[in-house]
């Protein structure tokens, strides 16, 4: 489920992932998934495949939930990886005597669809069972969309997506799997469910749904 919604400002280098195409029939390129590499962002299971959190480095994956790993390879666009139809699944558990680690490329919905039991699942989109608002701190709407989660008593955490090049990873990686290009702050993610902006209704309405509020 997803809400576009019209009050943001706009924050150029929040979140660059445009839409994905779904014309190609080839599958997207290999990837290399190593240690090494920096624009990389890994979705792990957690609670026995349950859910999924998010890291930016390998070494943030815990031991016991480094299979199954679901990579978003930042170097690519969402085009080329043809974010809408397929994601990059890595064994992170050992890694080869180069330093690299196997990775297959899996249908999308079919992954997503094993997760959940479902064929529109949100597991691989690395979003928890709370509320996140990717903000900047000049933000107006960002502010407003923090002053009403807290007079609401719904726990959330605040993500600077200008101080923070892992948060700015992070909402792109959430967004590219999603097929979404956020052209501005805040984007509030209610257990899953991506908001664009500000809309007040909405997000009350979203948080009740979710039972958060």
């Amino acid at each position: 489920m997803v809400l576009a919604l019209t009050a943001a400002c706009p924050a150029e280098d929040a979140a660059e992932a445009p839409a994905a195409k779904e014309t190609s029939a080839a599958p997207p390129p290999a990837i290399r998934v190593a240690a090494d590499r920096t624009d990389l962002v890994y979705s792990y299971p957690v609670d026995s495949g349950r859910r999924f959190e998010t890291a930016t480095a390998l070494d943030e994956i815990p031991a016991d939930s480094r299979r199954g790993v679901v990579v978003m390879d930042l170097s690519m666009s969402p085009e080329e990886r043809q974010a809408g139809r397929y994601i990059y699944v890595a064994d992170l558990s050992d890694a080869s005597d180069d330093g690299t680690y196997p990775v297959a490329v899996a249908s999308r919905y079919g992954f997503e669809a094993k997760l959940t039991g479902t064929s529109t699942g949100a597991g691989a989109a690395g979003s928890g069972d709370g509320v996140v608002v990717y903000s900047t701190s000049w933000c107006g709407a960002c502010k407003k969309a923090k002053r009403l989660l807290t007079s609401w008593k719904v726990p959330f955490e605040d993500k600077d997506v200008e101080a923070s090049a892992s948060a700015q990873r992070e909402l792109q990686a959430k967004a590219a799997a999603q097929g979404l290009r956020p052209s501005g702050v805040p984007v509030i993610d209610v257990a899953g469910t991506l908001l664009m902006g500000l809309d007040e209704a909405t997000l009350k309405r979203t948080l009740q749904a979710k039972k958060l509020l």
